[in-house]
């Protein structure tokens, strides 16, 4: 936004009558200086974003989001609007490593202006000092009133989840799971599946939760490393469609999976189901950070209030069968379909581990935990 000021129009004989009239030819001469001044090109940049669309002047945003048809979705149904409503031009990097450029570029200077990432990485990029805190990011983008409370322990804000739980086979297995320990049942000997390495955020809170039902809480690590044996022998994945290509083939019967993959396969016809563990459900998370050092905060805050809008998450969610984090997003009949609700009930189990101790201990258990598997 623009404002320019009205030009005012000084004849030889207004500018004599002034100088007479205060009796000193200084003031006549400030005034003339006024009249003079340049006009400003743009308006100062609010203390506080409220909503509203403006003029950027041909910015440049620059984001960092997952690639491939992650990029092609925000591009089409997102980005390419964002940037003609506010004159300005979003570049997105595909990462997924975005922590290494931050540390390169310093916190004054970060290649990024926003960030959607997982938490595991974003939480060494918060604890580094590169993140704008929650509670100004919040105060910075008025959709987040609509958001639920677990929205705001990530790094910025978390946009869209999905639960980290039980797939497993209807017709293979002798009874529905109920609980994270059930995956140590005997009967899944050999017919279970979990992902490798333990830095990926699948067998990471499955490691975190196995120390809690076995030990004496989340950070009892050896517990959890005995657990990981009790898992042996088991089929190691390197993605989670792997786990799924296994669980369609019968090969594995049980598995740590999310659950819009497992509702996925149920939609097309498998023999597959998923369950919320009593114990609680550790959420995969779409989690977007700013950086404190962006140039184009205004810019980074209107995107992410689109972003978290019901209006949006409800295309996103649907296409990506993930859960919303906005209370007034609408669900999709083919959402509701395989279970799925945007209520109270359905995030009351929701649990975020404890990261930044995580990212603490990860590098040692990796070791040992490898060395478990391969022994297997």
């Amino acid at each position: 936004m623009t404002h320019k000021p009205r030009k005012t129009q000084l004849t030889r004989r207004d500018f004599l009558k002034l100088a007479g009239a205060t009796g000193a030819g200084l003031a006549a001469s400030n005034w003339l200086a006024a009249c003079a001044a340049p006009t400003p090109t743009a308006a100062p940049t609010p203390e506080v974003y409220t909503g509203e669309v403006f003029d950027s002047g041909g910015a440049t945003l620059n984001i960092g989001i997952w690639g491939s048809v992650w990029t092609d979705f925000e591009r089409e149904n997102l980005l390419n609007q964002f940037e003609k409503d506010f004159n300005c031009k979003v570049q997105v990097d595909n990462g997924p490593q975005w922590f290494p450029k931050l540390v390169a570029a310093g916190v004054d200077n970060p290649p990024f202006d926003l960030i959607n990432q997982n938490l595991p990485e974003a939480t060494q990029g918060a604890d580094a000092g590169f993140y704008v805190p929650v509670d100004e990011v919040k105060a910075n983008v008025p959709n987040s009133a609509d958001l639920w409370d677990f929205a705001f322990k990530g790094t910025g804000l978390i946009r869209a989840w999905s639960g980290l739980g039980l797939s497993y086979r209807t017709d293979l297995a002798s009874k529905a799971p109920e609980s994270w320990a059930d995956l140590w049942n005997d009967e899944f000997d050999g017919k279970r599946g979990i992902l490798t390495p333990l830095n990926n955020s699948f067998t990471a809170s499955l490691f975190m939760v196995a120390s809690k039902i076995f030990g004496s809480g989340y950070e009892d690590t050896e517990a959890g490393l005995k657990a990981m044996e009790g898992l042996v022998p088991c089929k190691l994945g390197d993605l989670s469609p792997t786990l799924d290509n296994w669980l369609g083939a019968g090969e594995i019967i049980i598995a740590n999976e999310y659950d819009g993959s497992a509702w996925g396969m149920a939609a097309n016809g498998a023999s597959v189901a998923w369950v919320a563990p009593k114990e609680g459900v550790p959420i995969l998370e779409q989690n977007v950070s700013i950086t404190k050092g962006s140039k184009q905060k205004n810019l980074a805050y209107a995107l992410l209030n689109r972003m978290v809008s019901a209006e949006y998450q409800a295309k996103l969610c649907d296409f990506f069968m993930m859960r919303p984090t906005n209370k007034n997003t609408q669900l999709s009949d083919k959402m509701k379909a395989v279970g799925m609700a945007n209520d109270a009930e359905a995030v009351k189990n929701v649990w975020i581990p404890d990261w930044k101790w995580w990212n603490s201990v990860q590098a040692e258990l990796s070791e040992k935990f490898d060395k478990i598997m391969q022994a297997g």
